[in-house]
């Protein structure tokens, strides 16, 4: 026995010691695709991951999946246009080249400034918008995306994760923060650049369920779900932690893909839908400082005031910024409320809020009906309109019914009428691209990034787009 133990060990050393085959491309996607545009190469030989790399016309290319027979890469926007070759090294070894032909791509011709591809089940937040007009968003596959407001692509950040929890926001000197969750759950900071800052990581938790959110102290502010130590954390810009708060109850939820925070006076506000549950923390000594049960509590709001708003999926309630109770609405409107989206407030106070799967609400602060308009079918974890900064129009995504295309529409704030409507057409492989998260719009309000994902028929492969929306062209001001 000894003896035939010590051939094996031997003949396993003679095989790590042989040359592995250098990497094989055997196909190229379609052949051609467009600046910043996705492609798949199947080959074999390519290794793992982090053991090699892509060159597109001699550009290193970013890279999302990789596997020992297949890579999805991004064609860099810095690539020639036509005829360029693809070439894979891994494991000091090189492959023979391939052809790929880059094309520019499409230039805007209306509303749709442009989409842009990742392959993914989901976007499930809204991107964020830094003050160069960088944009900035994560996949349900764990990457973060920043990308130009033209739609090119600067760079792709790994966050070794097998996927994404809550938004993705900016701080005030540009880091970038967003979570990824278990079994590598924690907080990302991420340089303008696309380089690594600092990782808080929450081992024993299973992700974030609340932010992160950067508060107006420029603080980075987050919930971890079950297990470990955690629970609400606040954290300084350069990743030091200032305090933790398990909740009392101990914070948690089920099935929840993250949701933002909110803030108010001198507290953050976190919601808990399964649970019910509706927390203040102060944000300076951390404490519990607020509150209640509600029975559903689904993505809350604050207003100029810093008053709360949330939708228990019957009703709003509004709560002062210290948590007194306000007001509750929609309990005695006919028919019945059986679905409020998430709300969003604008400078005056005013209120919107989808009610119904199809009736869109704006509210005075006091609370009285300024308007009900007709609307779309919000679809998503975190569905609901959002008012532009300027408080003229009111943003929603979503579908007509279940099955029908995706539709974008902008109602004016003032009286709810139809500003535009954008229709997204079907895709090739008869799926549709339906807003899936809310828009962002950036701080001069001429443009709004919307998330959408595949639904209608189950795609042979899945992926998600942001689309990039023109407001001028969209309302006809151009």
């Amino acid at each position: 026995m000894r003896n035939f133990i010590y051939v094996l060990a031997v003949a396993g050393g003679l095989a790590s010691t042989a040359a592995a085959s250098p990497p094989q491309i055997d196909s190229v996607g379609e052949g051609f695709v467009t600046r910043s545009g996705l492609v798949t190469l199947n080959g074999s030989g390519f290794g793992g991951k982090n053991e090699g790399s892509v060159l597109i016309g001699g550009k290193p290319a970013w890279t999302t999946e990789w596997t020992d027979s297949r890579i999805v890469a991004y064609v860099p926007e810095s690539a020639a246009l036509g005829a360029n070759a693809v070439e894979v090294a891994s494991g000091g070894q090189e492959s023979g080249k391939a052809s790929l032909v880059v094309e520019e791509r499409p230039a805007a011709t209306g509303m749709v400034a442009w989409r842009f591809e990742v392959l993914a089940n989901y976007i499930s937040h809204r991107a964020d918008v830094a003050r160069d007009g960088t944009v900035y968003f994560n996949d349900s596959s764990g990457f973060l995306y920043a990308l130009t407001p033209a739609g090119a692509l600067l760079w792709v950040y790994d966050g070794e994760s097998p996927g994404s929890s809550g938004p993705t926001v900016v701080g005030r000197d540009g880091t970038i923060y967003f979570g990824v969750a278990a079994p590598f759950a924690a907080i990302h900071a991420v340089n303008p650049d696309g380089t690594r800052k600092w990782v808080f990581p929450a081992p024993d938790s299973q992700g974030p369920i609340g932010g992160p959110n950067v508060g107006r102290d420029g603080n980075v502010y987050a919930v971890f779900d079950l297990g470990g130590s955690i629970g609400a954390v606040s954290l300084t810009p350069e990743g030091a932690l200032r305090w933790n708060n398990l909740g009392n109850p101990r914070v948690a939820e089920l099935g929840q893909l993250g949701r933002e925070l909110v803030f108010g006076g001198r507290n953050f506000f976190f919601t808990s839908t399964y649970y019910g549950d509706v927390y203040g923390f102060n944000l300076v000594r951390g404490t519990q400082d607020f509150y209640t049960n509600i029975g559903t509590a689904k993505q809350a709001a604050t207003g100029p005031d810093g008053t709360l708003y949330v939708p228990t999926g019957l009703r709003l309630n509004s709560y002062t910024r210290n948590g007194i109770f306000r007001w509750s609405f929609f309990g005695d409107i006919n028919p019945p409320t059986n679905d409020l989206t998430a709300p969003d407030v604008d400078r005056s106070g005013n209120i919107y809020i989808n009610r119904n799967l199809g009736e869109l609400y704006s509210l005075t602060p006091t609370p009285t009906v300024r308007w009900v308009a007709p609307s779309l079918l919000a679809g998503g974890a975190i569905p609901g309109p959002i008012v532009s900064p300027q408080g003229d129009l009111v943003l929603m995504g979503g579908q007509e019914t279940f099955g029908r295309p995706g539709l974008i529409q902008a109602f004016a704030a003032s009286d709810g009428a139809l500003f535009f409507e954008i229709n997204i057409p079907k895709e090739p492989d008869g799926t549709c691209a339906v807003p899936y998260a809310r828009a962002r719009f950036t701080r001069a309000g001429d443009r709004a990034y919307i998330p959408a994902v595949q639904l209608c028929e189950v795609p042979q492969e899945y992926h998600s787009w942001l689309y990039a929306i023109d407001i001028n062209a969209a309302a006809g001001l151009k």
